[in-house]
């Protein structure tokens, strides 16, 4: 049978198609195909509602661009926080971009988080996570127990009497090399260099045994590459989260090129790993060939998390882990304890700044406790109302912002908004845990964007969100919990703290409410840590 064409006497090959026409079929085509594409994804999710917006958060393009009606962005959590999840009336939504990236569940709900803590990580995910190794933040399942059964022993009161001390000591350090000492009252320009510098030193010393000083210690030094950096200058370095993303994703072959910051991080990297190797594989021999090995180590050495791993794995033989293991559990635990308690020491500072009410409130409380003693682990456990001024920072600048998840197979989850029902989460669909949200939803945390330290008196442990629950629960937690009391202990029975308005705003002056609004309204990821993205200068007037 002839075609209709034929039958009118057209033969079709005879009709040209111009370029206009051309480009025009294909653009139908790719909009065809693109949402055919996004309506089998919004179907597979069973059209739970969400966001339909251009790009997924998590690519290239989605992250990189700001946040705004079309494009949710990196840090959209922060940026929509009184307004997500409609209004926080949904505990999960689904986020289905059109053009780009991969579909998820985002759930900004505790009791909803709870029941899907337990799903494995994707690894994909966290591969920057792992560069020095798989660790316990990276594996799941049985790999994951097998990491916890050699990390854990290593947290014990030992450890934190160490911790005590040194950030004791560390302190004392500051006042002197700072000029403090002497000084009625002082500005820091940005004091999160302060608190950043502290926590890394603390994890230096009680997690690798280095014997640093706030004086000797130089972040950043010149010739980290070429044989001029020293080991702790190769630690930070090599801790920086710019440089671990740089260290990730650039080709092997680009380290050949003559670019001298490319020279400098393969060099650097490489020295490190090779030093790293080494000292493992030496405390590995000490252990092996007495095992009263550690008391020929220093104070600081035979007390350090590096060290007592090195035991550990040697007691544990063919059921402990690699070399690799090893170093990768020890930079995991570095990555992600100095940056999050560095930031979160900072905020806890700069809200008692702000609420001069509640810093008096700490204050009275340090002095009932300590007087004039120095800290101890036993005193700081009575600082209850000052954990929770640190609790409450940690709540509304949520440093681990997410938590991903895969589903391996179909669950079933229960919601309690819009109503109460049972929604089916699809296999092979990413979670996100939505820390940010979570810790700022009015249905958990009333008036969420407000400090309130005493909202966290008398709840229980197991019932602290901030640092996770259950069996995945942060390990560091009272590592991080010590070192931030004995901090806080020392500065504020010294000194009181204020906002340092005026440093970095331009004009008249600056008001506490624009100063509020300039620095504590701006939040966002800082690398991998989210918190304040702006400087915060903090003045210290001397208490007595």
């Amino acid at each position: 049978m002839g075609s209709l064409f034929s039958h009118a006497g057209i033969d079709i090959d005879d009709v040209p198609l111009t370029s206009t026409q051309l480009a025009a079929a294909l653009v139908c085509g790719l909009g065809a195909f693109i949402i055919g594409r996004w309506y089998r994804d919004l179907q597979y999710l069973d059209f739970l509602p969400g966001y339909r917006q251009l790009f997924c958060p998590m690519s290239a393009l989605g992250a990189t661009l700001p946040s705004s009606s079309w494009n949710l962005g990196l840090d959209w959590y922060w940026q929509f926080r009184e307004t997500s999840y409609f209004n926080k009336e949904h505990d999960i939504v689904s986020i289905v971009p059109i053009l780009s990236g991969p579909s998820f569940y985002a759930v900004g709900s505790w009791e909803v988080a709870t029941q899907l803590l337990s799903l494995p990580k994707p690894k994909e995910y966290n591969i920057v996570f792992s560069i020095w190794g798989d660790n316990m933040f990276t594996v799941s399942g049985d790999d994951w127990k097998r990491h916890r059964r050699v990390v854990a022993p290593a947290f014990n009161n030992s450890l934190y009497s160490l911790v005590v001390e040194e950030t004791t000591a560390l302190y004392r350090e500051i006042l002197h090399e700072e000029k403090w000492e002497d000084a009625s009252s002082v500005v820091a320009p940005d004091f999160r260099r302060i608190t950043r510098d502290l926590a890394f030193l603390i994890i230096a010393k009680c997690g690798f045994g280095f014997d640093m000083t706030w004086k000797g210690f130089k972040p950043g030094g010149e010739g980290a590459g070429d044989g001029c950096m020293d080991v702790q200058q190769a630690l930070y370095y090599a801790t920086d989260i710019w440089n671990v993303i740089k260290r990730m994703f650039v080709p092997k072959w680009a380290y050949y090129l003559p670019i001298p910051s490319l020279r400098k991080l393969d060099n650097t990297w490489k020295a490190l790993d090779a030093y790293l190797h080494q000292t493992a594989a030496s405390r590995s021999e000490k252990v092996v060939d007495d095992p009263e090995a550690a008391s020929d180590f220093s104070r600081s050495s035979s007390s350090d998390v590096f060290t007592r791993l090195v035991k550990s794995v040697v007691g544990l033989g063919k059921l402990s882990l690699s070399e690799q293991e090893l170093i990768g559990n020890v930079f995991m635990l570095m990555n992600a304890g100095h940056d999050t308690t560095g930031m979160t020491l900072c905020e806890t500072v700069a809200l008692l700044a702000l609420h001069q009410e509640e810093q008096q409130k700490v204050y009275e409380e340090i002095c009932a406790v300590l007087g004039d003693q120095e800290p101890t682990e036993a005193l700081l456990k009575q600082l209850s109302y000052t954990w929770a001024c640190v609790l409450e920072a940690t709540r509304m600048y949520s440093p681990a912002s997410s938590l991903t998840r895969i589903l391996p197979e179909d669950k079933v989850v229960k919601v309690q908004r819009p109503s109460p029902k049972e929604i089916v989460l699809k296999k092979g669909t990413l979670v996100i845990i939505d820390t940010v949200s979570i810790h700022l939803n009015p249905h958990t945390f009333p008036d969420p964007l407000k400090y309130k330290p005493s909202r966290w008196i008398g709840v229980p442990e197991s019932q602290v969100t901030v640092f996770g629950t259950g069996p995945r629960a942060c390990i560091g937690r009272k590592f991080a919990q010590l070192e931030s009391l004995a901090f806080l202990a020392l500065l504020l029975r010294e000194w009181r703290v204020d906002l340092a308005l005026n440093l970095d705003s331009e004009g008249p002056e600056e008001t506490r409410e624009e100063y509020v609004e300039r620095v504590f309204g701006k939040a966002g990821l800082n690398g991998f840590v989210f918190g304040i993205k702006s400087r915060i200068p903090i003045r210290l007037t001397r208490r007595r």
